[in-house]
Formats: structure tokens, C-alpha cells, sequence
């Protein structure tokens, strides 16, 4: 069970430091601004949810996979 949480904690702090590398990147780039960090920090979050969605639209198509498939398991 602990090894759910060290991988958590491992995949969260990589993604904040792509973040923040990213954005420095971006600082140096383009100049300190709040519409800078706005986006990044948008697309960070965007990025964070679109993932879990897509977990959850997986889990979605394989429940509904398996009870379609399981009436045409009984079949001679």
C-alpha cells in the first residue's frame, strides 16, 4: 500500500517541476507576466484534469465492454 503513495508523491512532484521549468522557460522567453503565469498554470490544471478524465472514460468503456460481452459468453 505505501508503494501507491511513493508513486504518487514521486508522479506529483515531476509533474510541479515540468511545471515550473516550463514556466521559467516561458519567463525568460517572453517576459514576467500574470497573463504568462495565468496560461501555464491554466493548461497545467487543464492537463491535470484532462488526464482524469481520461482514467475515468477507461474504466467507463471496459465496464461497459465486459456486460456486453458477458451475455455473448453464455452463448452456445
Amino acid at each position: 500500500m505505501i508503494w501507491y503513495f511513493i508513486f504518487f508523491f514521486v508522479s506529483g512532484f515531476c509533474s510541479i517541476l515540468y511545471e515550473i521549468v516550463w514556466l521559467r522557460l516561458s519567463m525568460a522567453q517572453f517576459g514576467v507576466t500574470s497573463a504568462l503565469v495565468s496560461i501555464v498554470l491554466s493548461m497545467f490544471m487543464a492537463g491535470l484534469g484532462l488526464g482524469s478524465w481520461g482514467v475515468a472514460v477507461t474504466q467507463y468503456e471496459n465496464t461497459a465492454t465486459e456486460s456486453k460481452l458477458l451475455p455473448c459468453a453464455s452463448m452456445p
